[in-house]
């Protein structure tokens, strides 16, 4: 069941972007978070979304995330 409901959200991804998975997969795997740590503070931040990735989550009506995604300072 759970393979066939990942293959329901890869086509669906298919027809909604016009382009084959791979390509979907490639130009998504580019996208990644990063770690700062400096003395005891920790910030997680996504890096920048190009067009092409940007292009992809509208179509699909995914909200981008926020840059940040956690960022920790010790009081």
């Amino acid at each position: 069941m759970l393979c066939w409901l990942a293959l329901m959200f890869v086509r669906i991804a298919e027809s909604k972007t016009g382009l084959t998975w791979p390509k979907i997969l490639s130009e998504m795997e580019r996208f990644h978070i990063g770690e700062f740590v400096h003395q005891k503070s920790r910030i997680l931040r996504y890096t920048e979304l190009n067009n092409k990735q940007r292009n992809i989550l509208k179509k699909l009506k995914i909200k981008p995330p926020r840059m940040f995604k956690k960022i920790e300072i010790p009081s």
